[in-house]
Protein backbone atom coordinates (compact mmCIF):
# COMPACT_ATOMS: atom_id res chain seq x y z
CA UNK A 1 0.00 0.00 0.00
CA UNK A 2 2.92 2.33 0.71
CA UNK A 3 3.77 2.71 -2.97
CA UNK A 4 0.40 4.44 -3.61
CA UNK A 5 0.54 6.85 -0.63
CA UNK A 6 2.18 9.71 -2.53
CA UNK A 7 -0.27 9.51 -5.42
CA UNK A 8 -3.25 9.30 -3.06
CA UNK A 9 -2.14 12.38 -1.11
CA UNK A 10 -1.72 14.34 -4.34
CA UNK A 11 -5.18 13.25 -5.49
CA UNK A 12 -6.74 14.31 -2.18
CA UNK A 13 -4.96 17.68 -2.35
CA UNK A 14 -6.24 18.24 -5.89
CA UNK A 15 -9.77 17.32 -4.80
CA UNK A 16 -9.60 19.87 -1.98
CA UNK A 17 -8.46 22.62 -4.34
CA UNK A 18 -11.17 21.92 -6.90
CA UNK A 19 -13.98 21.63 -4.37
CA UNK A 20 -13.96 17.88 -3.72
CA UNK A 21 -15.79 15.44 -5.92
CA UNK A 22 -17.83 18.26 -7.46
CA UNK A 23 -14.79 19.55 -9.40
CA UNK A 24 -14.69 23.19 -10.49
CA UNK A 25 -17.10 25.44 -8.60
CA UNK A 26 -20.18 26.82 -10.30
CA UNK A 27 -20.50 30.59 -10.58
CA UNK A 28 -23.83 30.69 -12.42
CA UNK A 29 -26.34 28.58 -14.32
CA UNK A 30 -28.16 29.68 -17.45
CA UNK A 31 -30.89 27.16 -18.23
CA UNK A 32 -29.01 23.92 -18.91
CA UNK A 33 -25.56 25.57 -19.16
CA UNK A 34 -23.10 26.09 -16.33
CA UNK A 35 -20.67 28.97 -15.95
CA UNK A 36 -17.74 27.93 -13.76
CA UNK A 37 -15.75 30.21 -11.49
CA UNK A 38 -12.77 29.44 -13.68
CA UNK A 39 -14.63 30.66 -16.77
CA UNK A 40 -15.74 33.79 -14.90
CA UNK A 41 -12.19 34.62 -13.78
CA UNK A 42 -10.89 34.08 -17.32
CA UNK A 43 -13.57 36.40 -18.72
CA UNK A 44 -12.86 38.94 -15.97
CA UNK A 45 -9.17 38.98 -16.90
CA UNK A 46 -10.17 39.55 -20.52
CA UNK A 47 -12.28 42.68 -19.86
CA UNK A 48 -10.62 45.75 -21.36
CA UNK A 49 -11.03 49.51 -21.04
CA UNK A 50 -12.89 49.84 -24.35
CA UNK A 51 -15.54 47.33 -23.25
CA UNK A 52 -16.07 49.07 -19.91
CA UNK A 53 -16.19 52.52 -21.50
CA UNK A 54 -18.78 51.45 -24.08
CA UNK A 55 -20.79 49.68 -21.38
CA UNK A 56 -20.81 52.68 -19.04
CA UNK A 57 -21.83 55.02 -21.87
CA UNK A 58 -24.88 52.85 -22.59
CA UNK A 59 -25.83 52.69 -18.87
CA UNK A 60 -24.46 49.17 -18.57
CA UNK A 61 -22.07 47.81 -15.91
CA UNK A 62 -19.09 50.05 -15.19
CA UNK A 63 -17.25 47.51 -13.01
CA UNK A 64 -15.28 44.69 -14.59
CA UNK A 65 -16.72 41.91 -12.42
CA UNK A 66 -20.37 42.73 -13.10
CA UNK A 67 -19.59 43.31 -16.77
CA UNK A 68 -17.88 39.92 -17.09
CA UNK A 69 -20.74 38.05 -15.40
CA UNK A 70 -23.44 39.78 -17.45
CA UNK A 71 -21.48 39.20 -20.65
CA UNK A 72 -21.07 35.48 -19.92
CA UNK A 73 -24.77 35.09 -19.16
CA UNK A 74 -25.85 37.05 -22.24
CA UNK A 75 -23.50 35.09 -24.48
CA UNK A 76 -24.98 31.81 -23.21
CA UNK A 77 -28.51 33.10 -23.84
CA UNK A 78 -27.77 34.20 -27.41
CA UNK A 79 -26.16 30.88 -28.33
CA UNK A 80 -28.97 28.92 -26.66
CA UNK A 81 -31.60 30.89 -28.58
CA UNK A 82 -29.74 30.34 -31.83
CA UNK A 83 -29.52 26.59 -31.14
CA UNK A 84 -33.25 26.42 -30.39
CA UNK A 85 -34.01 28.00 -33.79
CA UNK A 86 -31.54 25.89 -35.78
CA UNK A 87 -29.35 28.97 -36.25
CA UNK A 88 -26.15 28.02 -34.42
CA UNK A 89 -22.96 29.43 -35.95
CA UNK A 90 -20.90 26.87 -37.86
CA UNK A 91 -17.09 26.74 -37.80
CA UNK A 92 -17.02 27.76 -41.46
CA UNK A 93 -19.26 30.77 -40.79
CA UNK A 94 -17.09 31.87 -37.89
CA UNK A 95 -13.98 31.50 -40.04
CA UNK A 96 -15.53 33.57 -42.85
CA UNK A 97 -16.70 36.26 -40.42
CA UNK A 98 -13.23 36.54 -38.89
CA UNK A 99 -11.69 36.96 -42.34
CA UNK A 100 -14.20 39.75 -43.03
CA UNK A 101 -13.54 41.36 -39.63
CA UNK A 102 -9.77 41.32 -40.16
CA UNK A 103 -10.23 43.00 -43.54
CA UNK A 104 -12.84 45.52 -42.37
CA UNK A 105 -12.64 45.78 -38.55
CA UNK A 106 -14.57 49.05 -38.44
CA UNK A 107 -17.49 47.47 -40.29
CA UNK A 108 -18.06 45.10 -37.37
CA UNK A 109 -16.89 47.34 -34.54
CA UNK A 110 -13.82 45.18 -33.90
CA UNK A 111 -12.00 45.84 -30.63
CA UNK A 112 -8.21 46.30 -31.14
CA UNK A 113 -7.55 44.97 -27.62
CA UNK A 114 -9.29 41.64 -28.26
CA UNK A 115 -7.44 38.43 -27.52
CA UNK A 116 -7.68 35.56 -29.99
CA UNK A 117 -10.23 33.85 -27.73
CA UNK A 118 -12.23 37.07 -27.47
CA UNK A 119 -12.25 37.56 -31.23
CA UNK A 120 -13.60 34.04 -31.75
CA UNK A 121 -16.28 34.67 -29.12
CA UNK A 122 -17.32 37.92 -30.83
CA UNK A 123 -17.50 36.12 -34.17
CA UNK A 124 -19.72 33.35 -32.79
CA UNK A 125 -22.13 35.89 -31.29
CA UNK A 126 -22.30 38.06 -34.41
CA UNK A 127 -22.89 35.05 -36.63
CA UNK A 128 -25.53 33.66 -34.26
CA UNK A 129 -27.45 36.96 -34.34
CA UNK A 130 -27.09 37.17 -38.12
CA UNK A 131 -28.33 33.59 -38.52
CA UNK A 132 -31.37 34.39 -36.39
CA UNK A 133 -32.16 37.35 -38.65
CA UNK A 134 -31.68 35.35 -41.85
CA UNK A 135 -33.25 32.01 -40.86
CA UNK A 136 -36.91 32.68 -41.72
CA UNK A 137 -36.05 34.76 -44.81
CA UNK A 138 -34.31 31.99 -46.76
CA UNK A 139 -31.96 34.38 -48.57
CA UNK A 140 -30.77 32.80 -51.84
CA UNK A 141 -27.44 33.13 -53.64
CA UNK A 142 -29.33 34.86 -56.46
CA UNK A 143 -30.53 37.56 -54.03
CA UNK A 144 -27.01 38.04 -52.69
CA UNK A 145 -25.59 38.34 -56.22
CA UNK A 146 -28.32 40.83 -57.10
CA UNK A 147 -27.46 42.94 -54.03
CA UNK A 148 -23.77 42.80 -54.91
CA UNK A 149 -24.49 43.91 -58.49
CA UNK A 150 -26.38 46.95 -57.15
CA UNK A 151 -23.31 48.05 -55.20
CA UNK A 152 -20.53 46.81 -57.48
CA UNK A 153 -19.65 50.26 -58.84
CA UNK A 154 -19.19 51.57 -55.27
CA UNK A 155 -17.22 48.58 -54.02
CA UNK A 156 -13.80 49.86 -54.97
CA UNK A 157 -10.92 49.99 -52.55
CA UNK A 158 -8.62 52.97 -53.07
CA UNK A 159 -4.87 52.61 -52.89
CA UNK A 160 -3.97 51.65 -49.33
CA UNK A 161 -0.88 51.93 -47.18
CA UNK A 162 -0.01 49.63 -44.34
CA UNK A 163 2.22 51.48 -41.90
CA UNK A 164 3.83 51.29 -38.52
CA UNK A 165 3.53 54.58 -36.71
CA UNK A 166 4.93 56.35 -33.69
CA UNK A 167 2.51 59.12 -32.71
CA UNK A 168 3.17 61.78 -30.10
CA UNK A 169 1.94 65.27 -29.28
CA UNK A 170 5.47 66.39 -28.38
CA UNK A 171 8.05 67.20 -31.07
CA UNK A 172 11.00 66.59 -28.75
CA UNK A 173 9.68 63.14 -27.89
CA UNK A 174 9.25 62.36 -31.60
CA UNK A 175 12.84 63.47 -32.27
CA UNK A 176 14.07 61.27 -29.41
CA UNK A 177 12.21 58.34 -30.98
CA UNK A 178 13.86 59.12 -34.33
CA UNK A 179 17.27 59.03 -32.61
CA UNK A 180 16.49 55.54 -31.26
CA UNK A 181 15.75 54.37 -34.80
CA UNK A 182 19.07 55.79 -36.00
CA UNK A 183 20.81 53.73 -33.31
CA UNK A 184 19.35 50.55 -34.79
CA UNK A 185 16.44 49.92 -32.44
CA UNK A 186 13.61 48.28 -34.37
CA UNK A 187 10.62 50.37 -35.39
CA UNK A 188 8.27 47.90 -33.65
CA UNK A 189 10.11 48.42 -30.35
CA UNK A 190 10.14 52.20 -30.62
CA UNK A 191 6.42 52.23 -31.47
CA UNK A 192 5.76 50.00 -28.47
CA UNK A 193 7.63 52.24 -26.03
CA UNK A 194 7.36 55.79 -27.42
CA UNK A 195 3.92 56.20 -29.03
CA UNK A 196 1.31 58.19 -27.08
CA UNK A 197 -1.55 56.22 -28.62
CA UNK A 198 -2.27 53.11 -26.47
CA UNK A 199 -3.97 51.25 -29.32
CA UNK A 200 -0.88 51.77 -31.53
CA UNK A 201 1.42 50.68 -28.71
CA UNK A 202 -0.62 47.51 -28.30
CA UNK A 203 0.03 46.66 -31.98
CA UNK A 204 3.66 47.85 -32.07
CA UNK A 205 2.55 50.74 -34.27
CA UNK A 206 0.69 48.65 -36.86
CA UNK A 207 -2.08 50.79 -38.39
CA UNK A 208 -3.57 48.14 -40.63
CA UNK A 209 -4.42 49.30 -44.14
CA UNK A 210 -5.12 53.04 -44.45
CA UNK A 211 -7.00 54.32 -47.54
CA UNK A 212 -4.94 56.93 -49.35
CA UNK A 213 -7.79 59.53 -49.55
CA UNK A 214 -8.07 59.53 -45.76
CA UNK A 215 -4.37 60.12 -45.11
CA UNK A 216 -3.08 63.61 -44.22
CA UNK A 217 -1.27 65.33 -47.08
CA UNK A 218 1.89 65.74 -44.97
CA UNK A 219 1.96 62.01 -44.31
CA UNK A 220 1.54 61.10 -47.99
CA UNK A 221 4.29 63.53 -48.98
CA UNK A 222 6.70 62.10 -46.39
CA UNK A 223 6.04 58.53 -47.59
CA UNK A 224 6.63 59.35 -51.27
CA UNK A 225 9.58 57.35 -52.61
CA UNK A 226 9.88 55.05 -49.60
CA UNK A 227 10.21 51.31 -50.17
CA UNK A 228 8.67 48.69 -47.84
CA UNK A 229 10.73 48.52 -44.65
CA UNK A 230 11.97 52.12 -44.95
CA UNK A 231 10.78 54.86 -42.61
CA UNK A 232 10.68 58.64 -42.34
CA UNK A 233 13.93 59.97 -40.83
CA UNK A 234 12.40 63.10 -39.30
CA UNK A 235 9.09 63.60 -37.47
CA UNK A 236 6.10 64.54 -39.63
CA UNK A 237 3.93 67.41 -38.40
CA UNK A 238 0.19 66.88 -38.87
CA UNK A 239 -2.17 69.67 -37.84
CA UNK A 240 -5.59 68.77 -36.44
CA UNK A 241 -8.33 69.67 -38.95
CA UNK A 242 -10.15 72.92 -38.25
CA UNK A 243 -13.91 73.11 -38.68
CA UNK A 244 -14.58 69.50 -37.65
CA UNK A 245 -15.09 70.07 -33.96
CA UNK A 246 -11.49 71.20 -33.55
CA UNK A 247 -10.78 74.75 -32.39
CA UNK A 248 -8.21 76.83 -34.24
CA UNK A 249 -4.79 76.30 -32.73
CA UNK A 250 -5.59 72.75 -31.58
CA UNK A 251 -2.51 70.66 -30.64
CA UNK A 252 -0.54 69.21 -33.53
CA UNK A 253 0.59 65.59 -33.78
CA UNK A 254 4.05 64.37 -34.67
CA UNK A 255 4.52 61.08 -36.50
CA UNK A 256 7.27 58.74 -37.51
CA UNK A 257 6.07 56.28 -40.14
CA UNK A 258 7.46 53.05 -41.54
CA UNK A 259 6.08 51.76 -44.83
CA UNK A 260 5.11 48.08 -44.54
CA UNK A 261 3.25 47.60 -47.84
CA UNK A 262 1.15 49.34 -50.47
CA UNK A 263 -1.99 47.80 -51.94
CA UNK A 264 -3.13 49.26 -55.22
CA UNK A 265 -6.76 50.19 -55.89
CA UNK A 266 -9.00 47.25 -56.77
CA UNK A 267 -12.60 46.21 -57.24
CA UNK A 268 -13.75 44.27 -54.19
CA UNK A 269 -14.90 40.73 -55.07
CA UNK A 270 -18.07 39.30 -53.57
CA UNK A 271 -16.21 36.73 -51.48
CA UNK A 272 -14.48 39.53 -49.54
CA UNK A 273 -17.71 41.31 -48.60
CA UNK A 274 -20.28 38.53 -48.62
CA UNK A 275 -21.05 39.02 -44.92
CA UNK A 276 -21.94 42.67 -45.52
CA UNK A 277 -23.85 41.96 -48.75
CA UNK A 278 -25.87 39.24 -47.03
CA UNK A 279 -26.75 41.74 -44.31
CA UNK A 280 -28.00 44.22 -46.90
CA UNK A 281 -30.08 41.50 -48.55
CA UNK A 282 -31.62 40.72 -45.17
CA UNK A 283 -32.37 44.39 -44.52
CA UNK A 284 -33.95 44.74 -47.96
CA UNK A 285 -36.18 41.69 -47.46
CA UNK A 286 -37.04 42.49 -43.83
CA UNK A 287 -36.05 46.01 -42.66
CA UNK A 288 -37.08 45.12 -39.10
CA UNK A 289 -35.06 41.87 -38.92
CA UNK A 290 -32.88 43.22 -36.12
CA UNK A 291 -35.86 44.26 -34.03
CA UNK A 292 -37.53 40.90 -34.71
CA UNK A 293 -34.52 39.06 -33.32
CA UNK A 294 -34.28 41.42 -30.35
CA UNK A 295 -37.90 40.66 -29.49
CA UNK A 296 -37.13 36.93 -29.71
CA UNK A 297 -34.11 37.36 -27.44
CA UNK A 298 -36.03 39.43 -24.91
CA UNK A 299 -38.76 36.80 -24.69
CA UNK A 300 -36.14 34.09 -24.35
CA UNK A 301 -34.41 35.96 -21.50
CA UNK A 302 -37.72 36.59 -19.70
CA UNK A 303 -38.42 32.85 -19.68
CA UNK A 304 -34.85 31.75 -18.97
CA UNK A 305 -33.78 30.26 -15.66
CA UNK A 306 -30.76 32.30 -14.55
CA UNK A 307 -29.07 31.63 -11.21
CA UNK A 308 -25.88 33.32 -10.00
CA UNK A 309 -24.33 31.65 -6.98
CA UNK A 310 -20.98 33.43 -6.94
CA UNK A 311 -20.76 35.68 -3.90
CA UNK A 312 -21.09 39.36 -4.71
CA UNK A 313 -22.78 38.82 -8.07
CA UNK A 314 -26.14 37.34 -7.05
CA UNK A 315 -28.02 40.45 -8.28
CA UNK A 316 -26.68 40.09 -11.84
CA UNK A 317 -29.38 37.54 -12.73
CA UNK A 318 -32.10 40.05 -11.85
CA UNK A 319 -30.29 42.81 -13.75
CA UNK A 320 -30.24 40.70 -16.91
CA UNK A 321 -33.92 39.86 -16.51
CA UNK A 322 -34.78 43.53 -15.87
CA UNK A 323 -32.90 44.61 -19.00
CA UNK A 324 -35.06 42.28 -21.07
CA UNK A 325 -38.26 43.65 -19.54
CA UNK A 326 -37.34 47.33 -19.99
CA UNK A 327 -39.25 49.19 -22.75
CA UNK A 328 -37.20 49.85 -25.86
CA UNK A 329 -37.73 52.58 -28.44
CA UNK A 330 -37.91 51.50 -32.07
CA UNK A 331 -34.52 51.65 -33.76
CA UNK A 332 -33.69 52.05 -37.44
CA UNK A 333 -32.32 49.06 -39.39
CA UNK A 334 -28.62 48.43 -38.83
CA UNK A 335 -26.25 49.05 -41.76
CA UNK A 336 -25.25 45.83 -43.45
CA UNK A 337 -27.56 43.85 -41.22
CA UNK A 338 -25.26 44.22 -38.21
CA UNK A 339 -26.86 42.87 -35.06
CA UNK A 340 -28.03 45.46 -32.54
CA UNK A 341 -26.73 45.25 -28.97
CA UNK A 342 -28.61 42.58 -27.02
CA UNK A 343 -30.29 43.31 -23.66
CA UNK A 344 -28.06 42.53 -20.73
CA UNK A 345 -24.93 42.38 -22.86
CA UNK A 346 -22.79 44.03 -25.48
CA UNK A 347 -22.39 43.66 -29.24
CA UNK A 348 -20.11 45.49 -31.67
CA UNK A 349 -21.70 48.72 -32.94
CA UNK A 350 -22.62 49.22 -36.59
CA UNK A 351 -20.12 51.16 -38.69
CA UNK A 352 -19.41 52.21 -42.29
CA UNK A 353 -19.74 49.62 -45.02
CA UNK A 354 -16.73 48.05 -46.76
CA UNK A 355 -15.35 49.93 -49.71
CA UNK A 356 -14.96 53.07 -47.66
CA UNK A 357 -13.14 51.73 -44.62
CA UNK A 358 -10.45 49.29 -45.70
CA UNK A 359 -8.34 48.04 -42.81
CA UNK A 360 -6.60 44.76 -42.21
CA UNK A 361 -5.22 44.12 -38.77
Amino acid sequence: MTRYAGGLCALLAFAAITGGCGGTKTAAKVNQDTITEEAFLARLADVDAMELTNSARSNGPAKAGEFAMRALITEKLILQLAASKGASPTKEQVKDFRAFARRYPQAVGANPYRTEEGAIRDAELQVAMRNLMAKPLKITDAEINEEYDRLKSELVEPRQYRLRIVETADKAKAEAAADKLKKGISFETVALTDSDDPSLRARSGDTGLLPEPAMPAAMKAALAGLKPGEYTKAPIRVDAPVGQGQPAGAPVHWFLAQLVEIKEARKIPLKDVRYDIEGRAIARKDPSAGQRVMALLRDYIKNAKIEVSMKGYEDVAKAVKDSAAAPVAAAPPQPGGTAPAPPGGQAPPPAPEPGHEGHDH
